[in-house]
C-alpha cells in the first residue's frame, strides 16, 4: 500500500512541475489505475502512459503538458534506481560485494558516479531551476530546486520501500542486511 501511495507521488509531482491543478484525488486515483496496468501488463509508458493521456487530457492538460509530465514521472524514476544503487554500492560491505564475484573498487566506482549523477542534477536544478531547456523545437523547464529535491527523495524513498517489501519476503534464516539486499 505505501508503495503503492508512493508511486502517485510521481504523478502529484509531476502534475505540480507542469502546473496543473488536477486534484489530489482524481490524481491519486488516475495515478493507481496507471500503475496498477503497468505493473501487470509491463510496457509502463505504453500501458499507464495511455491512462494518464486518457484521464488527464479529459481534466484539461494539452499535448505537450502530458509529455512533459510523463517524462518527468520517468526522470524521477531513473533519480530513484540511480540514487539508492549509487548507494548501495557505496554503502555495500566488501565481503559481500566479494560473496557476489563483485570487485570492491569497480563497483565503488560505480556507485560514485551515479551518486555523482544525483547530486549534479539537484547542483543544476538549484543553479538553472525556472530556466529552459531547448533542444530543436522542443522546450523543456527546468524543475525548480524545490520539486527536484522531492524528485530525488521521492525516488529515493519509493525504491527503498519497493526493495523492503521483496526483503520481507525472503525466507527466515537468511543472511542478507537490508542494505545489501537493495544493492542486489
Amino acid at each position: 500500500v505505501v508503495a503503492y501511495l508512493l508511486l502517485s507521488g510521481y504523478d502529484l509531482l509531476a502534475l505540480r512541475y507542469v502546473g496543473a491543478r488536477i486534484g489530489l484525488i482524481r490524481t491519486v486515483i488516475t495515478s493507481l489505475i496507471a500503475y496498477a496496468l503497468s505493473q501487470t501488463l509491463g510496457f509502463p509508458l505504453f500501458t499507464g502512459g495511455a491512462v494518464r493521456v486518457r484521464y488527464w487530457s479529459m481534466w484539461g492538460l494539452s499535448g505537450p503538458e502530458i509529455v512533459r509530465a510523463t517524462t518527468f514521472v520517468s526522470a524521477t524514476f531513473v533519480v530513484g534506481v540511480a540514487a539508492v544503487c549509487g548507494l548501495a554500492l557505496v554503502l555495500e560491505p566488501t565481503p559481500l560485494l566479494a560473496l557476489w564475484h563483485v570487485p570492491a573498487l569497480p563497483a565503488r566506482a560505480v556507485g560514485a558516479t551515479l551518486l555523482m549523477g544525483v547530486v549534479g542534477y539537484a547542483l543544476w536544478a538549484i543553479e538553472h531551476g525556472g530556466g529552459i531547456v531547448r533542444w530543436r523545437r522542443w522546450e523543456l523547464p527546468i524543475p525548480r530546486p524545490t520539486l527536484a529535491f522531492a524528485q530525488v527523495a521521492l525516488g529515493l524513498l519509493d525504491w527503498s520501500v519497493a526493495g523492503l517489501v521483496a526483503y520481507a519476503l525472503l525466507p527466515s534464516g537468511h543472511q542478507i542486511s537490508p542494505l545489501a539486499f537493495l544493492g542486489v
